[in-house]
């Protein structure tokens, strides 16, 4: 070793370094905490600290910082289109072992009917022919992310508030819902697991979960826990949930009920630090950690910047709660 080298400064430590540390050990017991996407460069300096070339080059690569500090994160990119190859591809080469993705099903498979807006042209306010499609979610969606096998949460299943009279009542829904799960284990057996995202309160209830604890006859199923501007509070849902024997548990805490998309962007834009704390969801999450890792069952729990204002910020804070209660 030259003498110069025993004076070199070191290199400083990754300012997520630790939170990163305790995150693989919690994913290690089978608790997955992510965020709900990982593009902001708000998180500059936080999570990511390498260097970028250009904003084109962060977008690109980024994923690879975040999954060696967080081990899981979601997707929404594939709500909104069906899952590119490439897309796939990159997920796949920037991501360890033991990462998750949670990727929503494409809303062309979860619109029971067309929203009335210029992003649908002339199938605007039309019924939606191709809801709960089996066969084209299949072709269009699975057969496209099983280079993702291993490193895939349950698929969400996110079904947007349905507008009045879509269905006859919600057994016709759960009906629909069972139907298609049973054509999917007919079409790709049971490797693949689903998580069921309500955004309708009125079919939110012990009956329904009733109806989904039965449909793992088919496959891997559970309702997934979802705090949202008209849902109610996650530990209401979570009493529904225990009284049943599902296989893992999902949850999606987006926002805190009773506050829009619109004024949660404008609290908290632009996601670079927390600016309250939601304590309810907190100790929601707690709660299932502790379930997750009493039962010996998977959680992957996905925070959005719109709960409190930074969803590593809430991550990191909640996980070494969760570490140091746990022992």
């Amino acid at each position: 070793m030259r003498q110069a080298d025993l004076f070199a400064p070191k290199p400083e430590a990754h300012p997520f370094a630790e939170t990163g540390e305790r995150l693989w050990a919690l994913a290690r017991r089978g608790v997955w905490f992510g965020s709900s996407s990982w593009k902001y460069e708000s998180w500059k300096g936080a999570v990511y600290c390498d260097p970028y070339r250009s904003k084109k080059d962060f977008e690109e690569n980024c994923l690879e910082e975040y999954a060696k500090l967080i081990p899981a994160v979601g997707g929404d990119f594939s709500f909104y289109n069906w899952p590119s190859l490439e897309m796939v591809d990159a997920i796949a080469r920037q991501t360890p072992a033991g990462f998750k993705i949670g990727l929503k099903a494409t809303d062309l498979v979860t619109l029971r009917k067309f929203p009335s807006i210029p992003r649908w042209g002339d199938k605007a306010g039309k019924p939606n022919p191709d809801f709960l499609n089996a066969a084209l979610f299949k072709n269009e969606f699975l057969d496209r992310v099983e280079k993702l096998e291993g490193k895939l949460a349950p698929i969400i299943l996110e079904f947007t508030a349905f507008p009045p009279g879509a269905f006859r009542d919600w057994t016709e829904f759960a009906d629909r819902l069972d139907d298609f799960f049973a054509e999917l284990r007919r079409l790709v057996g049971t490797r693949f697991e689903f998580g069921v995202e309500l955004r309708t309160r009125d079919f939110f209830h012990d009956e329904l979960f009733e109806r989904l604890e039965a449909m793992n006859m088919h496959l891997p199923v559970a309702p997934i826990l979802n705090s949202w501007t008209r849902m109610p509070p996650l530990t209401e849902q979570w009493k529904l949930f225990e009284r049943r024997d599902f296989p893992f548990a999902e949850c999606r805490a987006v926002m805190r009920p009773g506050r829009t998309r619109d004024e949660a962007v404008e609290l908290f834009e632009p996601y670079d630090r927390n600016k309250e704390t939601c304590l309810p969801v907190r100790a929601a999450l707690k709660t299932m950690a502790e379930w997750a890792m009493r039962e010996r069952k998977p959680l992957y729990a996905f925070i959005n910047n719109h709960v409190e204002g930074c969803a590593h910020q809430t991550i990191s804070e909640v996980t070494a709660e969760i570490l140091r209660d746990a022992g």
